[in-house]
């Protein structure tokens, strides 16, 4: 999922952007395209599947391992949770089913 972010640093707005790699009800973990700080809140926007605008939230980076970074979202609405859960729970089906999925057998289903 792409994931774009707007700080606020001395007097000027940065514009990031980057593609989600994990995605809770709580925040997000991304790879951007640059650095931000640890404690710095910024604002986002998560570009939905089947959605027709980016979900709006403000953040707070937690961690920063290089180019990779993880959010806590902050002032969440009700909506906005509801629509996270939802993600969430696809995003944990997802995972669940890669680690049980089997590969065929050899020479299976070729003749």
């Amino acid at each position: 999922m792409r994931l774009s972010v707007q700080i606020f640093r001395s007097g000027e707005t940065t514009s990031l952007w980057g593609r989600s790699n994990e995605l809770g009800q709580d925040g997000v973990g991304g790879t951007m395209t640059g650095e931000l700080e640890v404690g710095e809140v910024v604002s986002m926007e998560l570009s939905l599947p089947l959605a027709a605008y980016p979900l709006k939230l403000r953040a707070l980076v937690r961690y920063r391992i290089g180019l990779l970074h993880g959010f806590e979202f902050l002032a969440v609405t009700e909506q906005q949770r509801d629509v996270l859960h939802v993600l969430a729970q696809k995003d944990d089906l997802d995972r669940i089913a890669t680690a049980f999925a089997k590969p065929a057998p050899p020479g299976k289903g070729s003749h």
